[in-house]
């Protein structure tokens, strides 16, 4: 029986986990006959985060999986007198936050799945666009303790000069001041909103798209599921697929590599997704050209 430990700070990532348990089943790692899972969630309180993987370090699984930044953190840091691998997903600016020594070369106990959270965003601003040319100013709403959010909005910066946009960027470290954040939108300063990605923006979304398409205002966001619960679009890779790449390099650790040597991925599959019903409610002609470049579309 091999224990597979999960660290997940909010049911918000359990596509991630269903991604990993599908992927596993396909290498024969079956969960309830050879496989089991021990999860600890954080419930959107990523205080607890450290605590909790602790705890799971306690139970000695043979393998972590971690569904984000805040996770992989934690989990590294209760690893470190313990030698047991760890495998993220959904991790930014993994060598710059010291996670690994190298993408090609982890060197220490954990590999995974980077997100390219600096190039994502870039084109995320320029699909945005594709949708919307009229579109002339946008405001960024992020989380500034994510650790690539600051220099991605430098970059941001660059790509807007190119598209002929002004962005204006709002740091958010909480529920509250996120939703004041778009009630405090002028539409007629702002013509849309794209969020950067970050466990806070992930909790917030549904409530802030409320009070954003009673604005008319369109916002922009990193995931499906995120335009699941109304958002117009997204740019990224689904978490689902996410759990399902990381599953062959949590496979590779059960069969005995070493995640010191096993390099660090790029995402597999990377959706445009638009949301139709979002865009009747805001009465948006969405451009044609823009839409060739949508991977699905939700109803």
């Amino acid at each position: 029986m091999k224990k597979i430990g999960v660290l997940m700070s909010s049911d918000f990532r359990l596509p991630k986990v269903e991604g990993v348990k599908k992927g596993l089943a396909e290498y024969h790692l079956i969960e309830g006959k050879n496989a089991a899972y021990i999860i600890k969630n954080a419930n959107e309180k990523s205080e607890l985060l450290e605590e909790l993987a602790k705890q799971l370090v306690s139970e000695g699984p043979d393998v972590i999986f971690v569904t984000g930044e805040s996770e992989a953190l934690a989990a590294q840091k209760a690893t470190l007198s313990v030698h047991i691998p760890i495998v993220f997903v959904g991790v930014g600016s993994a060598k710059e936050m010291g996670l690994v020594e190298s993408y090609n070369s982890p060197g220490k106990n954990i590999t995974g799945v980077e997100n390219y959270y600096l190039i994502l965003s870039g084109k995320r601003l320029e699909f945005f666009k594709r949708l919307l040319p009229a579109v002339k100013n946008i405001a960024i709403v992020y989380d500034p303790r994510v650790t690539p959010a600051k220099p991605t909005l430098s970059y941001l910066q660059g790509i807007s000069n190119k598209l002929e946009l002004s962005i204006q960027a709002f740091p958010v470290t909480s529920r509250e001041e996120t939703l004041q954040v778009i009630h405090g939108l002028d539409p007629k300063q702002v013509d849309g909103v794209m969020f950067l990605c970050s466990q806070l923006l992930e909790s917030v979304t549904q409530e802030a798209n409320v009070i954003a398409l009673d604005k008319h205002l369109p916002i922009m966001g990193v995931s499906e599921e995120q335009t699941k619960k109304g958002l117009l679009a997204s740019y990224g890779m689904p978490y689902f697929d996410q759990g399902l790449q990381a599953s062959r390099l949590i496979a590779k650790v059960l069969q005995g590599e070493d995640p010191s040597t096993i390099p660090v991925e790029s995402p597999s599959k990377v959706e445009f997704i638009v949301n139709i019903s979002t865009a009747k409610k805001l009465q948006l002609n969405l451009d044609p050209a823009g839409l060739t470049c949508v991977t699905k579309f939700l109803e």
